[in-house]
């Protein structure tokens, strides 16, 4: 059977002597930033920076973007220059004559 916590456990009881106070004299207060505060992005930024995954993965999706725009421009074929009546025929005769080898 499965132990469950319970206050009234001794195990579980702590006596208030075993604990301190770390700052007994003065007001507890937040201390002041000694640097100046930086924003969100800048923040993602430096982050994303110290990761040499990111900066590898990065790279990789700007030159999948840089082929997809520039590809077609380089490319000596047309989006007009296919002809869909055409499409696999040569395949299609092989298959009829039974194989390319006979």
């Amino acid at each position: 059977m499965a132990k469950f916590y319970s206050s009234d456990l001794p195990e579980y009881q702590v006596e208030p002597e075993s604990f301190e106070f770390v700052q007994m004299e003065g007001e507890i207060a937040d201390e002041k930033f000694q640097d100046k505060p930086i924003g969100f992005f800048k923040d993602a930024m430096l982050r994303f920076c110290r990761s040499k995954v990111s900066i590898i993965a990065f790279i990789g999706i700007v030159i999948v973007l840089l082929f997809a725009v520039f590809a077609p421009a380089l490319s000596r074929w047309d989006y007009n220059d296919q002809d869909l009546n055409r499409w696999d025929r040569t395949s299609t005769r092989q298959y009829r004559r039974g194989g390319a080898g006979q």
